[in-house]
Protein backbone atom coordinates (compact mmCIF):
# COMPACT_ATOMS: atom_id res chain seq x y z
CA UNK A 1 0.00 0.00 0.00
CA UNK A 2 1.09 3.49 -1.01
CA UNK A 3 1.41 6.12 1.70
CA UNK A 4 0.86 9.93 0.83
CA UNK A 5 2.57 12.15 3.18
CA UNK A 6 0.35 15.08 4.93
CA UNK A 7 0.61 18.49 2.78
CA UNK A 8 1.23 21.68 5.26
CA UNK A 9 -1.97 22.29 5.08
CA UNK A 10 -3.42 18.62 5.63
CA UNK A 11 -1.01 18.81 8.78
CA UNK A 12 -2.27 21.74 9.71
CA UNK A 13 -6.40 20.90 10.18
CA UNK A 14 -5.39 17.19 11.37
CA UNK A 15 -3.03 18.26 14.56
CA UNK A 16 -5.97 20.05 16.24
CA UNK A 17 -7.19 16.71 16.76
CA UNK A 18 -4.15 14.64 18.15
CA UNK A 19 -2.89 13.63 21.57
CA UNK A 20 -0.77 15.59 23.05
CA UNK A 21 1.85 13.27 23.31
CA UNK A 22 1.69 12.88 19.51
CA UNK A 23 2.14 15.83 18.60
CA UNK A 24 5.35 16.20 20.87
CA UNK A 25 6.99 13.37 19.14
CA UNK A 26 6.31 14.60 15.46
CA UNK A 27 7.76 18.05 16.48
CA UNK A 28 10.52 16.42 18.45
CA UNK A 29 10.97 14.04 15.24
CA UNK A 30 10.08 16.75 12.80
CA UNK A 31 11.68 20.08 13.61
CA UNK A 32 10.77 21.80 10.74
CA UNK A 33 6.84 21.19 11.36
CA UNK A 34 7.98 22.41 15.20
CA UNK A 35 6.68 25.96 14.48
CA UNK A 36 3.73 24.86 13.27
CA UNK A 37 2.55 22.54 15.74
CA UNK A 38 3.42 24.92 18.56
CA UNK A 39 1.33 27.56 16.96
CA UNK A 40 -1.69 25.12 16.69
CA UNK A 41 -3.84 25.52 20.25
CA UNK A 42 -2.72 22.75 22.46
CA UNK A 43 -5.39 20.30 24.87
CA UNK A 44 -4.59 18.47 27.29
CA UNK A 45 -7.52 16.38 29.09
CA UNK A 46 -4.65 15.30 31.93
CA UNK A 47 -1.69 17.10 33.39
CA UNK A 48 0.09 15.99 36.38
CA UNK A 49 3.09 18.07 37.62
CA UNK A 50 5.56 15.63 40.45
CA UNK A 51 8.91 16.07 42.03
CA UNK A 52 10.86 14.40 38.90
CA UNK A 53 8.27 13.87 35.98
CA UNK A 54 5.34 15.02 33.88
CA UNK A 55 2.62 12.97 32.50
CA UNK A 56 0.51 14.16 30.33
CA UNK A 57 -2.61 12.37 29.61
CA UNK A 58 -1.32 8.78 30.08
CA UNK A 59 2.17 9.06 29.19
CA UNK A 60 4.68 9.25 32.34
CA UNK A 61 7.96 11.50 31.08
CA UNK A 62 10.67 11.02 34.29
CA UNK A 63 13.94 12.38 35.23
CA UNK A 64 16.36 10.61 37.66
CA UNK A 65 20.08 9.78 38.59
CA UNK A 66 20.78 5.90 36.70
CA UNK A 67 23.47 4.41 38.60
CA UNK A 68 25.56 2.71 35.76
CA UNK A 69 28.11 -0.32 36.58
CA UNK A 70 29.44 -0.88 33.18
CA UNK A 71 30.24 -4.54 33.29
CA UNK A 72 30.06 -5.17 36.84
CA UNK A 73 27.32 -6.85 38.41
CA UNK A 74 24.88 -3.90 39.84
CA UNK A 75 24.53 -3.73 43.64
CA UNK A 76 21.39 -5.48 44.12
CA UNK A 77 19.79 -2.87 46.63
CA UNK A 78 20.47 -0.03 43.82
CA UNK A 79 18.54 -1.78 41.32
CA UNK A 80 15.24 -1.37 42.04
CA UNK A 81 15.93 2.50 42.05
CA UNK A 82 17.13 2.19 38.61
CA UNK A 83 14.97 -0.19 37.37
CA UNK A 84 12.13 2.61 38.45
CA UNK A 85 13.63 5.47 36.38
CA UNK A 86 16.64 6.61 38.66
CA UNK A 87 17.16 8.11 42.08
CA UNK A 88 14.71 10.57 42.11
CA UNK A 89 17.14 13.24 43.98
CA UNK A 90 20.50 14.63 43.23
CA UNK A 91 23.41 12.72 45.13
CA UNK A 92 26.94 14.02 45.62
CA UNK A 93 30.31 12.56 45.00
CA UNK A 94 29.47 9.65 47.33
CA UNK A 95 25.94 9.46 46.60
CA UNK A 96 24.26 11.25 49.68
CA UNK A 97 21.19 12.86 48.30
CA UNK A 98 21.07 16.89 47.79
CA UNK A 99 18.54 19.20 47.27
CA UNK A 100 20.38 22.20 45.02
CA UNK A 101 17.27 23.39 42.98
CA UNK A 102 14.94 24.30 46.19
CA UNK A 103 15.61 27.74 46.26
CA UNK A 104 16.18 28.55 42.28
CA UNK A 105 13.44 29.81 40.40
CA UNK A 106 14.01 30.03 36.69
CA UNK A 107 11.73 32.43 34.62
CA UNK A 108 8.43 30.65 33.99
CA UNK A 109 8.72 28.54 37.20
CA UNK A 110 5.74 28.33 39.32
CA UNK A 111 6.35 28.40 43.24
CA UNK A 112 5.03 26.43 45.45
CA UNK A 113 7.60 26.02 47.87
CA UNK A 114 6.22 28.24 50.45
CA UNK A 115 8.48 28.85 53.63
CA UNK A 116 9.43 25.59 54.16
CA UNK A 117 11.52 23.01 52.46
CA UNK A 118 12.03 19.61 54.27
CA UNK A 119 15.04 18.49 53.38
CA UNK A 120 16.89 15.54 55.51
CA UNK A 121 20.33 16.53 55.50
CA UNK A 122 21.62 14.97 58.76
CA UNK A 123 24.73 12.01 57.03
CA UNK A 124 26.26 12.10 60.70
CA UNK A 125 28.47 9.19 62.12
CA UNK A 126 25.85 9.36 64.40
CA UNK A 127 23.00 8.73 62.12
CA UNK A 128 25.06 6.29 60.93
CA UNK A 129 25.08 4.21 63.95
CA UNK A 130 21.73 4.13 64.47
CA UNK A 131 21.51 2.91 60.76
CA UNK A 132 23.86 -0.17 61.87
CA UNK A 133 22.45 -0.99 64.92
CA UNK A 134 18.66 -1.34 62.95
CA UNK A 135 20.59 -3.69 60.39
CA UNK A 136 21.68 -5.37 62.66
CA UNK A 137 18.62 -6.17 64.76
CA UNK A 138 16.65 -6.93 61.75
CA UNK A 139 19.64 -9.42 60.56
CA UNK A 140 19.19 -11.57 64.10
CA UNK A 141 15.24 -11.09 63.82
CA UNK A 142 15.54 -12.87 60.27
CA UNK A 143 18.07 -15.15 61.01
CA UNK A 144 15.66 -16.41 64.01
CA UNK A 145 13.01 -16.54 61.19
CA UNK A 146 15.21 -18.95 59.21
CA UNK A 147 15.25 -16.10 56.41
CA UNK A 148 18.57 -15.40 55.06
CA UNK A 149 19.82 -11.65 54.58
CA UNK A 150 23.61 -12.00 53.24
CA UNK A 151 26.88 -10.29 54.84
CA UNK A 152 27.70 -6.77 55.29
CA UNK A 153 31.18 -4.68 54.26
CA UNK A 154 30.73 -3.44 57.86
CA UNK A 155 31.19 -4.89 61.07
CA UNK A 156 28.10 -4.23 62.53
CA UNK A 157 29.28 -5.54 66.03
CA UNK A 158 31.40 -2.77 66.13
CA UNK A 159 28.35 -0.45 66.96
CA UNK A 160 26.90 -0.32 70.83
CA UNK A 161 23.76 -2.49 71.32
CA UNK A 162 20.64 -0.54 71.30
CA UNK A 163 18.03 -2.56 73.43
CA UNK A 164 15.16 -0.31 73.66
CA UNK A 165 15.88 -0.43 69.68
CA UNK A 166 15.11 -3.77 69.75
CA UNK A 167 12.51 -3.56 71.96
CA UNK A 168 10.27 -2.00 70.23
CA UNK A 169 11.28 -3.13 66.70
CA UNK A 170 10.28 -7.38 68.59
CA UNK A 171 6.79 -5.92 69.94
CA UNK A 172 5.95 -5.02 66.13
CA UNK A 173 6.91 -8.22 65.17
CA UNK A 174 4.92 -10.00 67.81
CA UNK A 175 1.86 -8.44 66.12
CA UNK A 176 2.20 -11.15 63.56
CA UNK A 177 2.32 -15.18 63.49
CA UNK A 178 5.91 -15.92 63.56
CA UNK A 179 5.51 -17.71 60.53
CA UNK A 180 3.53 -14.10 58.52
CA UNK A 181 4.97 -14.07 55.63
CA UNK A 182 4.25 -10.12 55.42
CA UNK A 183 6.61 -9.47 58.02
CA UNK A 184 9.73 -11.24 56.51
CA UNK A 185 8.84 -9.72 53.59
CA UNK A 186 9.06 -6.31 55.40
CA UNK A 187 12.27 -6.99 56.96
CA UNK A 188 14.20 -8.20 54.06
CA UNK A 189 12.95 -5.01 52.39
CA UNK A 190 14.21 -3.23 55.79
CA UNK A 191 17.58 -4.48 55.25
CA UNK A 192 17.56 -3.64 51.73
CA UNK A 193 16.85 -0.21 52.04
CA UNK A 194 19.00 0.24 54.96
CA UNK A 195 21.85 -0.85 52.99
CA UNK A 196 21.20 1.02 50.44
CA UNK A 197 21.25 4.69 52.65
CA UNK A 198 24.66 2.89 54.63
CA UNK A 199 26.44 3.12 50.83
CA UNK A 200 27.37 6.58 51.30
CA UNK A 201 28.57 6.20 54.32
CA UNK A 202 31.19 3.63 53.26
CA UNK A 203 32.31 5.55 50.69
CA UNK A 204 32.89 8.19 52.91
CA UNK A 205 34.20 6.87 55.50
CA UNK A 206 36.88 5.07 53.14
CA UNK A 207 37.32 8.02 50.92
CA UNK A 208 36.46 5.82 47.87
CA UNK A 209 34.66 6.86 44.79
CA UNK A 210 31.06 4.39 44.65
CA UNK A 211 31.34 1.72 42.04
CA UNK A 212 29.69 3.37 39.64
CA UNK A 213 28.92 6.10 37.45
CA UNK A 214 25.85 8.74 37.75
CA UNK A 215 24.00 9.30 34.78
CA UNK A 216 20.87 11.83 33.91
CA UNK A 217 18.01 8.97 32.74
CA UNK A 218 14.60 10.83 30.66
CA UNK A 219 12.48 8.01 31.07
CA UNK A 220 9.01 7.89 28.91
CA UNK A 221 6.09 5.21 29.92
CA UNK A 222 3.40 4.69 27.61
CA UNK A 223 -0.16 3.85 28.83
CA UNK A 224 0.51 0.19 26.89
CA UNK A 225 3.65 -0.04 29.02
CA UNK A 226 6.63 0.25 26.11
CA UNK A 227 9.24 2.18 28.00
CA UNK A 228 11.97 4.52 26.37
CA UNK A 229 15.05 5.44 28.14
CA UNK A 230 17.44 7.68 27.10
CA UNK A 231 20.96 8.44 29.52
CA UNK A 232 23.06 11.42 29.37
CA UNK A 233 26.33 12.82 31.09
CA UNK A 234 25.40 13.81 34.70
CA UNK A 235 26.60 17.40 34.18
CA UNK A 236 23.38 19.57 35.54
CA UNK A 237 21.22 18.97 38.24
CA UNK A 238 17.93 16.85 38.16
CA UNK A 239 15.63 20.48 38.18
CA UNK A 240 17.71 21.48 35.18
CA UNK A 241 16.45 18.74 33.61
CA UNK A 242 13.36 18.47 34.17
CA UNK A 243 13.40 22.11 32.89
CA UNK A 244 14.21 20.78 29.64
CA UNK A 245 12.22 18.55 29.50
CA UNK A 246 8.83 20.83 30.26
CA UNK A 247 10.71 23.44 27.87
CA UNK A 248 10.93 20.52 24.68
CA UNK A 249 7.07 20.01 25.29
CA UNK A 250 5.20 23.51 26.54
CA UNK A 251 7.85 26.18 25.78
CA UNK A 252 7.55 29.00 22.56
CA UNK A 253 3.72 28.47 22.29
CA UNK A 254 1.66 31.10 20.80
CA UNK A 255 -1.78 30.10 22.83
CA UNK A 256 -3.32 29.60 25.77
CA UNK A 257 -2.36 25.45 26.85
CA UNK A 258 -6.03 24.31 27.88
CA UNK A 259 -5.93 21.75 30.40
CA UNK A 260 -9.15 19.87 31.44
CA UNK A 261 -7.75 18.16 34.85
CA UNK A 262 -4.40 19.39 36.21
CA UNK A 263 -2.97 17.68 39.21
CA UNK A 264 -0.27 18.60 41.71
CA UNK A 265 1.10 15.71 43.47
CA UNK A 266 3.95 17.62 46.00
CA UNK A 267 3.50 20.79 47.89
CA UNK A 268 6.29 22.86 48.86
CA UNK A 269 8.23 22.83 45.48
CA UNK A 270 8.99 24.81 41.78
CA UNK A 271 7.16 23.46 38.79
CA UNK A 272 9.76 24.01 36.59
CA UNK A 273 7.69 25.49 33.53
CA UNK A 274 8.97 27.37 30.38
CA UNK A 275 8.72 31.28 30.41
CA UNK A 276 5.69 32.76 28.86
CA UNK A 277 3.64 29.60 28.95
CA UNK A 278 -0.15 29.85 30.21
CA UNK A 279 -2.25 27.37 31.47
CA UNK A 280 -6.44 27.34 31.43
CA UNK A 281 -7.37 25.07 33.71
CA UNK A 282 -11.15 23.17 34.19
CA UNK A 283 -9.93 21.16 37.36
CA UNK A 284 -7.83 21.41 39.46
CA UNK A 285 -6.46 18.82 42.10
CA UNK A 286 -3.95 19.55 44.95
CA UNK A 287 -2.95 21.71 48.29
CA UNK A 288 -5.43 25.07 48.65
CA UNK A 289 -2.38 27.05 48.52
CA UNK A 290 -0.82 25.55 45.07
CA UNK A 291 -4.12 26.31 43.30
CA UNK A 292 -4.10 30.44 43.73
CA UNK A 293 -0.56 30.31 41.01
CA UNK A 294 -3.95 29.43 38.47
CA UNK A 295 -5.87 32.69 39.44
CA UNK A 296 -6.25 33.18 35.73
CA UNK A 297 -8.51 30.03 35.10
CA UNK A 298 -10.97 31.26 38.03
CA UNK A 299 -13.85 29.81 38.52
CA UNK A 300 -12.33 26.09 38.46
CA UNK A 301 -15.35 23.16 37.37
CA UNK A 302 -14.05 21.23 39.61
CA UNK A 303 -11.22 21.68 42.75
CA UNK A 304 -10.47 18.78 44.85
CA UNK A 305 -8.13 19.90 47.85
CA UNK A 306 -5.75 17.43 49.88
CA UNK A 307 -3.32 18.16 53.05
CA UNK A 308 -3.39 17.50 56.61
CA UNK A 309 -3.81 20.89 57.66
CA UNK A 310 -6.77 22.54 56.78
CA UNK A 311 -9.11 25.00 58.52
CA UNK A 312 -11.70 27.31 57.87
CA UNK A 313 -9.58 30.16 56.78
CA UNK A 314 -8.77 27.32 53.48
CA UNK A 315 -12.77 27.57 52.85
CA UNK A 316 -13.70 31.55 53.42
CA UNK A 317 -11.18 31.84 49.93
CA UNK A 318 -12.66 32.18 46.38
CA UNK A 319 -10.95 29.71 44.55
CA UNK A 320 -13.01 27.42 46.95
CA UNK A 321 -16.04 28.36 47.02
CA UNK A 322 -16.55 29.54 43.20
CA UNK A 323 -15.52 26.22 42.65
CA UNK A 324 -18.74 24.15 41.22
CA UNK A 325 -17.38 20.89 42.07
CA UNK A 326 -15.59 20.99 45.55
CA UNK A 327 -13.66 17.76 46.45
CA UNK A 328 -12.36 17.28 49.68
CA UNK A 329 -9.20 14.84 50.67
CA UNK A 330 -7.74 16.62 53.50
CA UNK A 331 -7.77 16.59 57.01
CA UNK A 332 -9.20 19.51 59.32
CA UNK A 333 -7.53 20.51 62.36
CA UNK A 334 -9.89 22.15 64.10
CA UNK A 335 -11.55 19.21 66.27
CA UNK A 336 -11.89 16.57 63.22
CA UNK A 337 -15.65 18.14 62.51
CA UNK A 338 -16.59 18.90 59.19
CA UNK A 339 -20.42 19.55 59.28
CA UNK A 340 -19.43 23.48 60.53
CA UNK A 341 -17.49 23.60 57.26
CA UNK A 342 -20.03 21.93 54.90
CA UNK A 343 -22.93 24.17 56.25
CA UNK A 344 -21.22 27.61 54.74
CA UNK A 345 -20.10 26.15 51.72
CA UNK A 346 -21.62 27.30 48.53
CA UNK A 347 -20.84 25.34 45.95
CA UNK A 348 -23.11 22.91 43.79
CA UNK A 349 -21.52 19.65 44.43
CA UNK A 350 -19.18 18.89 47.41
CA UNK A 351 -17.77 15.34 47.95
CA UNK A 352 -15.87 14.56 50.78
CA UNK A 353 -13.69 11.77 50.78
CA UNK A 354 -13.18 11.57 54.54
CA UNK A 355 -14.69 10.25 56.75
CA UNK A 356 -16.84 11.80 59.44
CA UNK A 357 -15.66 9.97 62.26
CA UNK A 358 -16.61 12.23 64.86
CA UNK A 359 -19.64 13.75 63.91
CA UNK A 360 -22.59 12.86 66.14
CA UNK A 361 -25.98 12.60 64.65
CA UNK A 362 -26.50 15.83 65.87
CA UNK A 363 -24.05 17.43 63.69
CA UNK A 364 -25.84 15.53 60.51
CA UNK A 365 -29.76 16.78 61.87
CA UNK A 366 -28.25 20.74 62.40
CA UNK A 367 -26.74 20.32 58.19
CA UNK A 368 -29.99 19.07 57.31
CA UNK A 369 -32.30 21.28 58.89
CA UNK A 370 -29.71 24.32 57.68
CA UNK A 371 -30.68 23.33 54.24
CA UNK A 372 -34.40 22.79 55.09
CA UNK A 373 -33.91 26.84 56.83
CA UNK A 374 -31.52 28.82 54.39
CA UNK A 375 -32.74 26.70 51.48
CA UNK A 376 -30.58 25.72 48.22
CA UNK A 377 -30.24 25.77 44.74
CA UNK A 378 -31.75 23.23 42.30
CA UNK A 379 -29.14 20.58 42.00
CA UNK A 380 -27.53 21.25 45.39
CA UNK A 381 -25.96 18.05 45.88
CA UNK A 382 -23.11 16.99 48.70
CA UNK A 383 -22.09 13.43 49.68
CA UNK A 384 -20.59 12.72 52.60
CA UNK A 385 -18.82 9.23 54.56
CA UNK A 386 -20.76 8.91 57.43
CA UNK A 387 -19.30 6.12 60.39
CA UNK A 388 -21.33 3.59 60.04
CA UNK A 389 -24.92 2.15 59.09
CA UNK A 390 -25.86 3.10 62.71
CA UNK A 391 -25.72 6.85 62.27
CA UNK A 392 -27.48 7.11 58.76
CA UNK A 393 -30.20 4.54 60.89
CA UNK A 394 -30.34 7.00 63.55
CA UNK A 395 -30.49 10.54 61.40
CA UNK A 396 -33.04 8.99 58.94
CA UNK A 397 -35.62 7.48 61.85
CA UNK A 398 -35.74 11.05 63.42
CA UNK A 399 -36.21 13.02 60.04
CA UNK A 400 -38.77 10.61 59.74
CA UNK A 401 -40.73 11.96 62.53
CA UNK A 402 -40.98 15.32 61.19
CA UNK A 403 -44.25 16.99 59.44
CA UNK A 404 -42.13 18.47 56.66
CA UNK A 405 -41.74 15.33 55.46
CA UNK A 406 -43.53 14.09 52.40
CA UNK A 407 -41.99 10.62 51.53
CA UNK A 408 -39.68 7.78 53.18
CA UNK A 409 -38.55 4.45 52.55
CA UNK A 410 -35.86 2.58 54.57
CA UNK A 411 -32.94 4.68 53.21
CA UNK A 412 -34.33 7.74 52.15
CA UNK A 413 -36.26 10.48 53.56
CA UNK A 414 -37.67 13.23 51.02
CA UNK A 415 -38.64 17.03 52.00
CA UNK A 416 -40.42 19.83 50.51
CA UNK A 417 -38.86 23.36 50.10
CA UNK A 418 -40.89 25.65 49.02
CA UNK A 419 -43.50 25.10 46.48
CA UNK A 420 -41.06 23.59 43.73
CA UNK A 421 -38.28 22.09 45.15
CA UNK A 422 -37.47 18.60 47.02
CA UNK A 423 -34.46 18.22 49.52
CA UNK A 424 -33.53 13.97 49.26
CA UNK A 425 -31.65 12.85 51.87
CA UNK A 426 -30.59 9.16 51.71
CA UNK A 427 -27.13 7.04 52.38
CA UNK A 428 -25.91 3.93 50.32
CA UNK A 429 -23.27 1.57 51.15
CA UNK A 430 -20.24 2.08 48.35
CA UNK A 431 -17.54 -0.50 49.29
CA UNK A 432 -14.89 1.67 48.76
CA UNK A 433 -13.23 2.71 52.32
CA UNK A 434 -13.09 7.04 53.37
CA UNK A 435 -9.65 8.72 53.40
CA UNK A 436 -9.66 8.43 56.78
CA UNK A 437 -6.25 8.09 59.41
CA UNK A 438 -7.71 5.75 62.30
CA UNK A 439 -9.07 2.73 62.84
CA UNK A 440 -12.82 3.86 61.93
CA UNK A 441 -13.27 1.90 58.14
CA UNK A 442 -16.25 3.77 56.55
CA UNK A 443 -18.02 2.52 53.51
CA UNK A 444 -21.17 4.19 54.53
CA UNK A 445 -22.31 7.71 51.98
CA UNK A 446 -24.98 10.52 53.05
CA UNK A 447 -26.18 12.35 50.44
CA UNK A 448 -28.22 15.04 50.22
CA UNK A 449 -29.33 16.29 46.89
CA UNK A 450 -31.96 19.41 46.28
CA UNK A 451 -34.28 18.69 43.16
CA UNK A 452 -37.77 19.65 41.14
CA UNK A 453 -40.79 18.20 43.01
CA UNK A 454 -42.60 16.71 40.36
CA UNK A 455 -46.34 17.56 39.52
CA UNK A 456 -48.72 14.98 39.39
Amino acid sequence: MVTIPLQYESLKAVLPYLDANIRFQISLCIPYISSLEKRIPLKIENLTFSKNGTTVNEFRYQVGIYRDFGSKEALYYFVPKNDSGGEPSDIDQYGFPIYPGYDTLFPGDIDLSGEFFDMDLDYSEEKEHKLIQKLRIYKILLAEFQVPAGEDDICIESVPWDASLESNIRDYAECFEPDCEYIRSEFKSEVQTIRETLAPYIYRRNNTKPPYTPLIQFTTRSPKGSTTIQRFAYNKHLFEALKVLNNKFFEKRSSVISVKHLNIEFNEDIIRFPTGCMLRIDGLKGEIRNAFQFESSFPLNKLEIFGLHVDSADFSHQIVREAKTLVISAFTLEGDLWSPFLRDLPNRRVILKNSMVWESRENYLNLIDDWLERGREVGTFFSMCIRNEDIAEQCLDTLKQREEVIKFSEKQVQFKIGAALILNVYYEFTGKPAIIYNDYDSKWVLHLKVSHARSD
